[in-house]
């Protein structure tokens, strides 16, 4: 995909990825205070952490060859770039990202 295709598209999901962020803390804290639950299995990783790891889940897939074709004519990047896009440029991200 030319960059220029896709550049715009990347600023959105930047914005909306920090937007989103703050909405889900603010969230968080309105429901939870300090007392946050914990999730079975998942203790080891805090609710900031998981939070990233649902975003990436959710762009994240397998991919026909045909699927490959049709990303070339979308302003979207393919979901595995359009993640690693969001994160490497998430200030979010790297405070929470795992130790």
């Amino acid at each position: 995909q030319p960059g220029n295709q896709t550049h715009e598209e990347t600023v959105a999901d930047n914005a909306a990825l920090r937007a989103a962020f703050r909405a889900y803390r603010n969230e968080r804290r309105r429901l939870y205070g300090r007392a946050e639950p914990k999730l079975p299995g998942l203790d080891a990783y805090t609710p900031d952490q998981l939070y990233f790891v649902a975003t990436a889940m959710f762009h994240c897939g397998e991919h026909s060859d045909g699927d490959l074709e049709g990303y070339m004519a979308d302003e979207h990047p393919i979901g595995y770039i359009r993640v690693n896009e969001m994160m490497k440029n998430s200030k979010d991200f790297s405070l929470t990202s795992v130790q």
